[in-house]
């Protein structure tokens, strides 16, 4: 379990000093990389099954935790825009918190919010799926992750960061930084660029061939000459002494 340090305000998250700052050109902020990288810490903790467990009754949102380190709850978008309001009990002060929040749309209206002590900087509401969020009358005791949401907010307040897609509406924020333990997002393995050969089987070499030395065959054509020579030699020889004896 780490601390990662995404779901922080602006400034602290990149390190920037906007008081005495000069105005200049440039792109001190890489929003593609980090609108990536929250983009894959959204879906991976929408992944994680829920630790605890959750009841919608009596027109509320009823949560059980009992995990001392992380505690994670799965919540029905469309219970959310029909409660009035969620109550959070078992959770130690000091654990984290992620609420996956379900549903494309999510309409949150004048909305109760009982932690029960939970500190509110280890707490994270994660609109999953959304696309529209639209509160009115509601304080996140936490810090939101929406990151796909045009996200509507008047009249309320968010004690965290919010990351959005857009930004509408009149909500306060509170300078309250999110310092929860979230899992590590595994991350792919690199491709590997050592080349292994095919394998082939057995590869029988071609046997070599003996090429004689330009002298060796100088020399079987002299030997070739003098031994015809020799044999003509020799007919003629005989040829001759059979030509006396007949004369």
């Amino acid at each position: 379990m780490t601390y990662l340090p995404l779901i922080k305000p602006v400034s602290a998250l990149f390190g920037l000093d906007f008081s005495l700052s000069p105005v200049s050109s440039g792109k001190p902020i890489d929003f593609d990389a980090a609108r990536q990288e929250l983009n894959n810490l959204s879906n991976y903790l929408g992944g994680l099954a829920s630790t605890n467990t959750t009841e919608y009754k009596w027109g509320g949102i009823y949560l059980q935790g009992n995990n001392s380190d992380l505690n994670v709850f799965t919540i029905d978008g469309s219970q959310f825009s029909s409660s009035s309001y969620l109550n959070l009990s078992g959770v130690g002060s000091n654990s984290t918190v992620v609420f996956n929040i379900l549903g494309n749309s999510v309409d949150i209206k004048n909305f109760g919010l009982n932690l029960n002590g939970v500190n509110k900087q280890n707490v994270l509401f994660n609109f999953v799926d959304a696309t529209q969020v639209t509160t009115t009358g509601f304080s996140f005791q936490g810090s939101v992750l929406a990151t796909n949401a045009n996200f509507n907010f008047s009249n309320g307040n968010v004690e965290g960061t919010l990351i959005a897609s857009s930004l509408s509406g009149s909500g306060e924020f509170h300078n309250t930084q999110f310092t929860g333990n979230l899992p590590n997002v595994p991350q792919p393995e690199p491709p590997s660029n050592q080349w292994h050969p095919p394998s082939t089987g057995t590869v029988t070499e071609p046997s070599a061939t003996t090429v004689p030395e330009p002298g060796a065959v100088l020399g079987l054509f002299l030997l070739g000459t003098l031994v015809g020579f020799s044999r003509r030699s020799r007919i003629l020889s005989q040829s001759a002494s059979i030509a006396n004896t007949v004369h």
